[in-house]
């Protein structure tokens, strides 16, 4: 410390206001991912797609939490959740594709299946 500096010492190690602000939003960030992620989870496996919205919500706030160090963990775990909520819904509409077209399918197989048969 030089003869010109006037900051008294216990203000030296004191964080700024930006600083803790920041820190404090990334943590409700990853809260609020780990919160979307649990309710996409829940709503993807009772009402499908319509919940749509909130893994994909949880994974937004997760990445944008992943900024800060100190609560990197929370966003991944938000992330993984909601991932895995965003996965059930693919599944659900994967399957709920195949057995609505499944009749459609199987007509065009049964189709091919009588015209390779009637050819002489």
């Amino acid at each position: 410390m030089n003869q010109f500096d006037n900051t008294p010492i216990g203000l030296l190690d004191t964080p700024t206001p930006s600083q803790s602000s920041a820190s404090g939003n990334a943590q409700v960030m990853a809260i609020a991912s780990i919160i979307f992620g649990v309710l996409g989870l829940c709503s993807s496996l009772i009402v499908g797609v319509c919940g749509l919205p909130f893994p994909i919500i949880g994974l937004i706030l997760g990445f944008l939490a992943m900024r800060d160090p100190d609560q990197k963990t929370l966003a991944i775990i938000g992330m993984v959740i909601s991932g895995l909520g965003l996965l059930i819904i693919c599944v659900v509409i994967l399957f709920t594709g195949l057995i609505l077209s499944g009749p459609a399918i199987g007509n065009v197989f049964s189709d091919i299946n009588q015209s390779l048969q009637t050819t002489p």
